[in-house]
């Protein structure tokens, strides 16, 4: 079944889904798919809050994921795991290293990053394990978990208020094969995306990416259909709503450039406002 959504240009597919989560996979109805639109009109703005809008249409959907990344103060102020990286039982002086903080949950504490892993001696940080830590019941940091080796380059990644983290990864020894992960950080499971969208949707596509995640699941989906690189003319990548089971699709915001004449017309009315005042006061 197709329903129109927003102002009539675009197009929700709604299919139904299977959820595996780590090793014990659960039957799930699948994530409802809104298109968003091709790469022609879509523009994804990182700052100052994550959005995806379409230039032809003047719609906005907000990706603002309810966490933050992890800053100076928080590396100052949060001692992080240390990891042992040992080579083997007869490694004599096994370095250590501390975990680099990447995304941080203030609402329970949680903090996604990453730990050289002694992979490499001479440039540690080239070799990495991708994983997290929660505080004890004395608001420390223990334990690192890992979620990725260094077998994968993970170059998204976006965590919500549920502790739900969503990675995008390339399999280095694997010619760079592109694999989206989702965890469920609480319980443990992880979810292959393309687990979570119907086979005939994913189908039509050759390569995928995540470029949004928000903070109640919502998954901004890059589609790039199989095509001719010679041909300008070519299909260019599209854009997927991905909405959890049991929830509405996304509704749209104001596009972000009108927000900001919003902000400019109150501020000119304020403005005017006050040298009014101003000059009564004078007189």
């Amino acid at each position: 079944m197709v329903r129109r959504v927003s102002r009539g240009m675009f197009w929700a597919a709604i299919v139904s889904v299977i959820s595996a989560g780590g090793e014990d996979a659960t039957a799930a109805p699948y994530y409802t798919a809104t298109y968003l639109g091709n790469g022609s009109d879509v523009t994804v703005q990182q700052y100052p809050t994550r959005m995806a809008y379409n230039n032809a249409t003047g719609d906005a959907y907000s990706f603002d994921s309810g966490t933050r990344s992890f800053d100076l103060q928080d590396a100052a102020s949060l001692d992080l795991p240390k990891v042992t990286a040992w080579r083997g039982a007869g490694d004599p002086n096994p370095p250590t290293y501390q975990m680099e903080g990447r995304l941080i949950n203030d609402a329970t504490g949680m903090v996604v990053g990453r730990v050289a892993n002694g992979g490499s001696r001479g440039m540690p940080w080239s070799s990495v394990n991708f994983g997290y830590t929660t505080p004890d019941a004395n608001g420390k940091y223990t334990e690192f978990h890992k979620l990725v080796t260094e077998a994968n380059e993970v170059t998204n990644s976006f965590l919500n208020p549920a502790d739900q983290l969503l990675l995008q990864t390339n399999l280095i020894y694997a010619g760079y094969t592109r694999e989206l992960l989702l965890f469920d950080l609480k319980t443990g499971t992880r979810t292959d995306v393309r687990d979570l969208v119907d086979p005939e949707l994913w189908g039509r596509y050759d390569r995928f990416g995540v470029d949004g995640f928000s903070a109640r699941g919502d998954i901004l989906l890059v589609a790039t259909p199989r095509r001719d690189y010679t041909d300008p003319d070519s299909p260019r990548e599209e854009f997927y709503i991905l909405t959890p089971p049991g929830l509405e699709p996304m509704t749209p915001v104001p596009e972000p450039s009108l927000l900001w004449l919003a902000a400019g017309a109150v501020g000119l009315g304020v403005r005017a406002h006050w040298r009014k005042s101003r000059d009564r006061g004078a007189a």
